[in-house]
């Protein structure tokens, strides 16, 4: 007979068996941090990959993370259109992993790239680099966690197949789930009265916050470039001069890994302001906080960018 007071968790668990521990693998900042929040409380904890300042655009793995996800019991990323190293590397050494490509997860649908007007045709691109070191054009805009809707549904997800592989655990997976996905849906109702007031156009280097935008009621005018890991030469930058003028832009956004001084003459000479914008959380301390704080700092970029 059950002792008086034994919580429905416990009984779960007891019911459940013994958690035995997994070897779970995410791919970037973000990722890892909706699956640490979704496994905290038990005695595992996930390995990131791209850890750092890093990014994912040729991104190339190191022998540590090839050991890492070659004893992965599952390994969470966004998709074969995003990490493509690991679209390569999953297959050959990782046959055994549960591999979760979460842009792929129920509610989540991905929107097609930005073309046309003012949002450069990924065909025709200048800056683009090698073959591989971009995202698959044909696909979708891979951003999907910016939207703290799809977050949610990627929580969702990430509790779901953890349940699966260690069962013992599962009431934890599902109360953290719950508890995220309700602070989720806070989240995402303090940013909407946060921008509801903010006006301008305003350009992004990298067309990564499509999700943003549309969860938060602003809209980009345009981009420049689709490759992240290159900046634009002398003479695109003087067709995002002229770009920036003619659409009376008041902002423009660049991201971490491009040197400030490329975008000081801009400034300069067109009177927009100079925001950062970085979609990773590169410079955010890794665990379950980092999500939040990456969506925080997003929003105060575009509060003082657009003010």
């Amino acid at each position: 007979m059950l002792k008086f007071g034994m919580t429905l968790m416990g009984l779960s668990i007891a019911l459940a068996g013994p958690a035995l521990g997994i070897d779970v693998v995410a791919s970037v900042k973000p990722v890892y941090s909706l699956v640490a929040g979704v496994m905290e409380g038990t005695s595992d904890t996930p390995t990131l990959v791209v850890e750092g300042a890093n990014s994912p655009h040729g991104f190339t793995m190191r022998p540590s993370d090839v050991d890492a996800v070659s004893k992965a019991d599952v390994i969470f990323w966004i998709g074969d259109s995003y990490e493509i190293f690991l679209d390569r590397i999953i297959p050959t050494v990782a046959p055994q992993a549960a591999s979760v490509a979460l842009i792929e997860s129920p509610g989540i649908e991905p929107l097609p790239f930005r073309e046309g007007g003012l949002f450069e045709n990924h065909a025709e691109d200048e800056d683009v680099a090698e073959p591989g070191d971009l995202h698959e054009e044909e696909g979708s805009d891979p951003h999907v966690w910016l939207d703290p809707d799809m977050a949610a549904d990627m929580v969702t997800r990430i509790a779901e197949e953890l349940s699966i592989l260690e069962p013992g655990n599962a009431p934890i997976y599902q109360a953290n789930a719950q508890a995220l996905v309700t602070r989720l849906s806070g989240m995402k109702s303090d940013i909407k009265e946060r921008l509801q007031d903010v006006s301008g156009g305003f350009f992004v280097f990298h067309d990564a916050y499509h999700y943003y935008e549309r969860a938060f009621g602003i809209e980009a005018t345009g981009a420049f470039t689709i490759n992240p890991t290159v900046a634009p030469g002398v003479q695109r930058l003087d067709e995002i001069r002229q770009t920036i003028d003619a659409a009376e832009a008041t902002c423009v956004f660049t991201e971490p890994q491009f040197s400030p001084s490329v975008l000081e003459a801009l400034a300069r000479d067109t009177g927009a302001k100079i925001g950062v914008l970085d979609p990773l959380g590169a410079d955010i301390a890794d665990g379950p906080e980092l999500y939040f704080e990456l969506m925080d700092q997003l929003t105060v970029a575009f509060e003082q960018c657009l003010s």
